[in-house]
């Protein structure tokens, strides 16, 4: 959560560097008559003060480009919920199958195996892989990529399709646990 932490921080950054844009972009004032020398020792001074606007507003923290970049590449790791849902749920389930072998492999050198992974391995429904990326979108995936919509607005369609992917879902999870209920009360 610190990626999502950090978006939040140079989503903040931007704002005020846009704010001072265009503070630097209104009109100037109209000049108060003054003696030459005063209109001239206020004119450097307002230019200085522009420049340095300018200088603070432009400035983009080394720091703040590598965030950024490393937050991206996050995103792009994380992105499968970004892709159409037959494509996201594809996904979704070979990152469990991937998880099923490693699990398979724990077991099989006796290392220790969280105890949500046992139960995935005797799930042939999927429905315990859909309940899975339910939760890896509602706690991982949409924070990092609400966070970086507002630092890039472009992405908006993307975080759309997260959200309407989460609820297909959530209702693929449903008829999974209905048809897996149906199944264990038939037998």
């Amino acid at each position: 959560f610190s990626q999502v932490d950090a978006l939040h921080s140079v989503a903040s950054k931007i704002e005020k560097r846009r704010e001072a844009r265009e503070e630097l972009a209104a009109p100037p004032e109209p000049p108060v008559a003054r003696s030459h020398s005063s209109s001239v020792h206020a004119t450097d001074s307002a230019a200085g003060t522009k420049a340095a606007a300018q200088a603070a507003a432009t400035a983009v923290l080394t720091e703040e480009r590598q965030t950024m970049l490393e937050c991206v590449l996050h995103c792009a790791d994380i992105g499968n919920p970004t892709l159409p849902f037959s494509t996201a749920e594809w996904w979704a389930i070979r990152v469990v199958d991937e998880f099923k072998v490693q699990t398979r492999m724990e077991q099989e050198k006796g290392l220790p195996t969280p105890p949500a992974m046992l139960q995935n391995l005797e799930d042939e429904t999927n429905c315990t892989a859909i309940g899975m990326q339910i939760q890896f979108i509602s706690y991982f995936v949409v924070p990092i990529w609400t966070a970086l919509e507002k630092v890039l607005p472009e992405i908006s369609d993307y975080t759309r399709s997260i959200q309407d992917n989460l609820a297909q879902f959530k209702e693929l999870h449903e008829r999974l646990l209905k048809q897996k209920e149906q199944k264990d009360t038939s037998a």
